[in-house]
């Protein structure tokens, strides 16, 4: 695990050529940024390759990328004690009108996911949304089984929806988005 083990990475690379491969853009964690900038205060070489990202597949729904708030992550039940700064961050980009992408959380050690009818009882429970309210749901964005979704909250409860999934909450939509989740 990069966040755990970043210091025997640096470790590592003070006298190795390494390699670190992650899914998705490497940048937008915060922990392989980190890497990065231990690697130039230690006089480290290192060399970003930018790969695909869910930022960037998003905008396949038709929502513009700049209409965005800040990026939250649906906590597993036992890291629930993230879950306030999860609905303060949705109830923010709520109040500025901005949409708000969730992604869903993994651990893959112990091959736990949050399923997107978990996560959208999570929404629903902390009332950060209503069941009339519509979400966008990705699933596997990016592959030929790729669904992306324009349903009230309540619906979304009755599919069972395969993983990797991402859920948006959209805030004021621009005529042009509309159009486009209207034809989904």
């Amino acid at each position: 695990d990069v966040e755990e083990e970043g210091h025997k990475i640096l470790e590592l690379a003070s006298h190795k050529k390494i390699m670190i491969f992650v899914p998705g853009d490497p940048l937008v964690a915060t922990t392989h940024s980190s890497i990065i900038l231990e690697c130039m205060k230690s006089g480290i070489e290192f060399k970003v390759i930018h790969n695909s990202s869910i930022v960037s597949a998003i905008c396949e729904t038709g929502l513009h990328i700049y209409k965005f708030g800040q990026i939250v992550t649906i906590p597993l039940r036992e890291r629930i004690i993230e879950a306030n700064s999860v609905i303060n961050a949705i109830v923010e980009n709520k109040r500025r009108g901005l949409h708000t992408l969730c992604l869903l959380d993994v651990d893959t050690e112990s091959n736990k996911y949050v399923e997107v009818k978990e996560a959208v009882r999570f929404l629903l429970e902390n009332r950060v949304i209503d069941e009339d309210e519509k979400l966008v749901v990705g699933c596997c964005l990016g592959s030929v089984q790729k669904r992306i979704l324009w349903k009230k909250a309540s619906e979304v409860l009755l599919l069972n929806l395969p993983l990797p999934a991402i859920i948006v909450i959209p805030g004021n939509l621009h005529f042009s988005e509309r159009e486009m989740l209207e034809k989904l």
